[in-house]
Parts: C-alpha cells; structure tokens; sequence
C-alpha cells in the first residue's frame, strides 16, 4: 500500500523525460520484482520500461539501434562503434 501510493505519487510529480527505458542483461531477480511493480504503475510509464534478459540479447540489440545510431552504438551491442 505505500508502495504503490508512493509510486503514484512519483509518476504525478515527476514529468517523463525518458522516451524509453532500456534495462539489458538484466538478472532473472529482476524479471520477478518488475512483474511486482510494474501493476502499480501507469500504463505510460510501464509501456516506456523494457527489460532484457541475456537470452534477448538479440532483440535488446535491434531495439537499441532504434534509438542510438550504430556509428556510436559498441559492437557488442550491435553497433559499428570499437568497444571500449
């Protein structure tokens, strides 16, 4: 109950400046603590966050590329830029 009230509270207050939040590699504790969360948020936020995991590594990678541009984007994630 505060977590969802404090989560509402947030997502009021606080504008969006993200157009998307991409979360890549992510562990499998994270998958069952955002099934949790994400019911109490809104649908605008929730529709901005995508999470992969190392088994998505191909889609987290085509997905990236729709918002970075593959000169600058590491080759290990896709892109023609020397990883660092």
């Amino acid at each position: 109950r505060v977590v969802s009230a404090r989560l509402g509270w947030i997502q009021r207050c606080f504008p969006e400046f993200a157009r998307a939040i991409l979360l890549v590699n992510t562990p499998w504790a994270f998958a069952a603590a955002w099934r949790m969360v994400s019911g109490l948020l809104n649908a605008r936020t929730k529709e901005r966050v995508q999470a992969f995991s190392a088994k998505e590594l191909p889609e987290a990678r085509a997905r990236l590329l729709e918002f970075v541009d593959a000169s600058v984007l590491p080759k290990r994630w896709g892109g023609e830029a020397d990883d660092a």
